[in-house]
């Protein structure tokens, strides 16, 4: 480890540490981490099981609790950070942040806050997707991507985003004033355009034509390939009774996407043009297409956002986390993992009582597959709607401004896990390999846990 470039940090004896697949076994481990990356991963001794009461020097007198220390166990007094009893996840990677912030119904008194390095890191969120609302002139795609810059500047997050904003304007808003083509070729932190409305026809915004949708598409995927980029068009799915048949009449109208064309990630681009398109719903029963029919789309092989930031009973953490169950049965129903997943015990998975199917897209099984094209976004700093009768005050009579928060993203992985028995490693993957796939190869070693 003497080549490391930067301090070397100790994390010791960690439960369990969930990148691919969980490590755990009845022993505890030991990371170093070094220059930024993890140098080093091993089985904890036994000696650091009992050790921890012992520990004072080097911090304080802290004793066994967690924070830095410099235990009689640690190599060459290497700074070491208790982590008996908890869990090393991945990073977060959130592919829906409204990191320039957002503009509510008030419109400029009803400005959201941008989103900061701490806000993000705190949520635990390493890698994002900024995107714009419906004002696409005060925080344009310009000041968008300053932002993102900005952020990844400071250290520790890596920033991308998208081209376009919700604002249904044709041609999109783009960085360079040239274009979304321009956007995603010449800008390396661009990973796709949107957001555009699909069935939505009572929204906030007009939705393209189905002409603009298609160029918009075309645009994406073309200069997707030629960047080595996913290329990814997003999508906002409404209310309305068509559900996801304009995306997949948009499919059929598109070019062929060669399966390398932006080889990066393997598997996840062998769906072509179907695979870059990345709707997004805040909840199944928000969405006139219901569940059976998101989950078809996924078993398509489409890929498909949840957003945790919604408002309502139907959104927010609440509802994105039923989503996940009624896809999670509704693409399994009648396949060949559910028998061979329910051996696995009840373990309290869902309302039926049916066992937690796996989340990932790392199985042979097609409908692991199609969840592992599942992903799930916390929709932060976006505006929330106002309550019917008005919007609330604080005690000296201004607005109270409402947004989403990036920590609705984890906290989703923690009820899955926790409240509806779904294993650790396959409701994390909600949040950190299966977002990371979507991005090709902008996500290329993101959102597990690994040497180097």
């Amino acid at each position: 480890m003497d080549d490391i470039h930067g301090p070397l940090y100790r994390l010791r004896g960690a439960e369990q540490v969930v990148g691919l697949e969980v490590r755990g076994d009845g022993h505890t481990w030991d990371l170093w981490v070094g220059g930024g990356t993890i140098v080093a991963l091993r089985p904890a001794p036994p000696a650091f099981a009992d050790d921890s009461d012992d520990e004072s020097d080097g911090d304080g007198g802290n004793g066994g609790n967690r924070g830095r220390g410099r235990g009689r166990g640690s190599d060459d007094d290497v700074p070491t950070i208790d982590c008996s009893g908890l869990v090393v996840l991945p990073g977060l990677v959130d592919l829906h942040v409204h990191a320039a912030g957002d503009c509510g119904e008030l419109g400029y008194a009803d400005r959201g806050p941008e989103a900061t390095l701490q806000d993000l890191l705190n949520a635990g969120v390493t890698t994002f997707v900024g995107v714009l609302g419906r004002d696409a002139v005060s925080r344009g795609p310009a000041a968008l991507l300053a932002k993102v810059r900005g952020l990844a500047a400071a250290g520790g997050i890596t920033g991308l985003c998208v081209s376009g904003a919700a604002d249904g304007r044709w041609p999109p808003a783009s960085a360079t004033g040239d274009g979304l083509r321009s956007d995603l070729e010449l800008l390396s932190e661009v990973a796709g355009s949107g957001t555009y409305a699909v069935s939505d026809p009572d929204g906030p915004t007009a939705a393209l034509s189905p002409s603009e949708l298609l160029r918009a598409a075309q645009d994406t995927l073309a200069a997707g390939a030629l960047a080595r980029k996913a290329g990814l068009v997003y999508c906002s799915l409404g209310p309305g009774d068509a559900g996801l048949d304009p995306l997949r009449d948009l499919v059929l109208r598109l070019p062929t996407v060669a399966a390398g064309a932006a080889a990066g990630n393997g598997a996840s681009f062998a769906g072509g043009a179907l695979s870059r398109l990345l709707p997004s719903v805040g909840s199944p029963r928000d969405a006139a297409a219901g569940a059976d029919d998101l989950a078809s789309w996924l078993a398509d092989g489409g890929r498909l956002n949840l957003s945790a930031g919604g408002p309502g009973a139907g959104g927010g953490v609440a509802g994105c986390v039923n989503a996940c169950l009624y896809l999670l049965r509704a693409v399994t129903r009648g396949s060949p993992a559910k028998a061979r997943m329910a051996r696995r015990g009840s373990g309290g998975g869902g309302d039926d009582g049916a066992a937690p199917l796996p989340l990932r897209g790392d199985a042979s099984d097609a409908s692991e597959s199609a969840l592992g094209r599942l992903t799930v976004s916390s929709g932060a700093f976006a505006a929330l709607p106002r309550a019917a009768d008005g919007p609330p005050a604080s005690q000296d009579g201004r607005p109270l401004l409402r947004s989403a928060r990036p920590e609705a993203l984890l906290e989703v992985v923690r009820r899955l896990c926790l409240e509806h028995g779904v294993p650790l490693v396959d409701a994390a993957a909600l949040a950190t390999v299966n977002p990371a796939a979507a991005l090709g190869p902008q996500g290329e070693g993101k959102g597990r846990v690994a040497l180097g």
